[in-house]
């Protein structure tokens, strides 16, 4: 008695799963729009069309196709998301922030260079003020490294801070 022939599972990727047809062994979405994910495809397809993603996946080197892939899907999903502005609103609320951040940074910039000139004035004045008044003032002993002792501190810790408690 003869066995049944076998069945052959050929995957389709998620494009030709999309349109209901055989995968071709050079499909150019089979590795970057899996089966699995047909999601992702269904959302550049809405944006993008199946034809002008191939074109495109195709302009790019082949090394790059997974990142131009992953950012089409970034930018549909986007588009989807918010019709009007889509990816532009994204980028302007990032740059907002980023001149937000660097303006925090330059008013903690400007703070800093005040104390260190204030510090600087004070101490030029009378350096013993800080040891009689108590303030720390730390002096790191040398690191140790011991690979006997596991115990024994990390390369990169301080052995201990002492206090300068002595008047000049």
């Amino acid at each position: 008695m003869a066995s049944p022939p076998r069945r052959i599972a050929i995957s389709h990727c998620a494009a030709c799963k999309y349109f209901k047809r055989k995968c071709p062994p050079d499909c150019i979405f089979e590795p970057y729009f899996p089966d699995n994910e047909p999601a992702k495809f269904e959302c550049v397809h809405k944006v993008f069309t199946a034809c002008n993603v191939g074109k495109m996946l195709k302009a790019v080197e082949a090394d790059q196709r997974a990142e131009a892939a992953n950012s089409l899907y970034f930018e549909a999903r986007s588009r989807l998301d918010d019709r009007v502005y889509g990816i532009t609103k994204m980028l302007s609320q990032l740059n907002r922030e980023i001149q937000y951040i660097e303006a925090q940074t330059a008013t903690i910039k400007s703070e800093i260079e005040k104390i260190k000139a204030l510090v600087t004035s004070q101490t030029g004045a009378s350096s013993s003020n800080y040891s009689s008044v108590g303030y720390l003032q730390p002096q790191l002993q040398p690191y140790q490294v011991s690979t006997s002792n596991p115990n024994s501190p990390r390369v990169d810790e301080p052995v201990a801070f002492t206090r300068n408690m002595t008047n000049p």
